[in-house]
C-alpha cells in the first residue's frame, strides 16, 4: 500500500460509525468542507456562554463522540445551528472532523501537529493541529488549517523574518512548524527558549516533547486528544532526549520511514 493510500482508511479516532449518513450532503471540495465546519464547530475559548455539555466537549476523542453530541443537541449538520447546538472544539476536533469527512470522500487526509507563529503575531509559535491533504497532481501534501479557515482569526504574514501571504488552505513549512522540525529548532537553539507552547514564560520542552509524539502518533494514524505527552518506556531524561532527537529525523519522511516508528511505537506507554 503506497503511502497516501493508508491515509484514505477511517483510523479508530477518525471513523464516524453509525454517524456516517451525517456526512452525505455536505460539500464536495476540501475546500468546501473546512469553511462548512464553522456551521458545526465552535472554537473552544474563551467558554463564556456554554453550556455545561459543551464545556466538556474538549474532553473528547473520537469523531463518533463528535457527532453523537451533535446529534443529541439537534444540531442539522448541513447547515448552520443555533449556537448552543453546535461542538466546542479545539483545534484537534476542528482536524479530526475535517479528515474523518474528508477521509469518507476519498481523499488521503492525516493530522499533523506543530507550532503556528501566525496565531500569536509572529512572535510565539502557538502548539496547534492541522491537517495535510494528498494533491496526487502535484505528488505531494498541502498544509491546510481547519480552524483558522473557518474562524479567521488575526494572523501574522511575517513571521522569524519570512513575509509572505497566508493562506490557511495552503499553509508553508515556513509559517507552520510541523512537530520534527520544532523539536530540531530547540535542540539546536535556533530559536529562543520559550518561542514554543502557549503563554508567555513557560519552557518549550514540555511542548515540543508532547507535538513530537502526537505527531509521531499522528503519523500512524493513531490520532489522540492529550495536553501531555505520554512516558516513554525505560528510558531517563537524558536518555529520552536522545531517542526524540531520533525519532524527530525519522519524521522528517514520514513515507520512508512510516514502519520504523510503527515499532518503535511501542515504547509510547499510552496507558498511563
Amino acid at each position: 500500500m503506497t503511502d497516501p493510500d493508508f491515509y484514505r482508511r477511517q483510523s479508530e479516532s477518525t471513523d464516524p460509525g453509525e454517524y456516517l449518513a451525517f456526512y452525505r450532503d455536505l460539500p464536495s471540495s476540501p475546500e468546501a468542507i473546512l469553511r462548512h465546519l464553522s456551521d458545526i464547530l465552535l472554537s473552544s475559548f474563551p467558554l463564556e456562554g456554554m453550556t455545561e455539555s459543551q464545556k466538556r466537549d474538549i474532553e473528547v476523542e473520537r469523531t463518533r463522540d463528535i457527532l453523537k453530541a451533535l446529534h443529541e443537541r439537534g444540531n442539522p449538520f448541513t447547515s448552520k445551528g443555533p449556537r448552543e447546538t453546535r461542538f466546542v472544539g479545539l483545534c484537534y476536533h476542528w482536524s479530526l472532523l475535517a479528515a474523518s469527512v474528508l477521509r469518507s470522500r476519498g481523499f488521503a487526509c492525516r493530522l499533523r501537529c506543530g507550532f503556528a507563529p501566525y496565531l500569536k503575531g509572529g512572535e510565539k509559535g502557538i502548539d496547534h493541529t492541522a491537517i495535510e491533504l494528498w494533491e496526487p497532481d502535484a505528488g505531494r501534501w498541502r498544509l491546510m488549517d481547519p480552524e483558522l479557515v473557518a474562524v479567521e482569526p488575526q494572523a501574522s504574514t511575517r513571521i522569524l523574518g519570512i513575509d509572505e501571504p497566508l493562506d490557511p488552505l495552503n499553509v508553508s513549512p515556513q509559517q507552520f512548524h510541523l512537530a520534527a522540525r520544532a523539536w530540531m529548532n530547540y535542540r539546536c537553539k535556533r530559536v529562543p527558549d520559550g518561542f514554543y507552547g502557549l503563554y508567555a514564560d513557560e519552557p518549550s520542552y514540555g511542548f515540543v516533547r508532547t507535538s513530537l509524539i502526537r505527531d509521531w502518533l499522528n503519523i500512524l494514524a493513531r490520532e489522540r486528544n492529550v495536553s501531555y505527552g505520554p512516558p516513554l518506556k525505560g528510558l531517563d531524561p537524558t536518555q529520552e532526549r536522545a531517542y526524540l532527537d531520533e525519532i524527530a529525523s525519522l519524521m522528517l519522511d514520514p513515507a520512508k520511514n512510516r514502519p520504523t516508528l510503527e515499532a518503535l511505537s511501542r515504547d509510547i506507554d499510552l496507558e498511563s
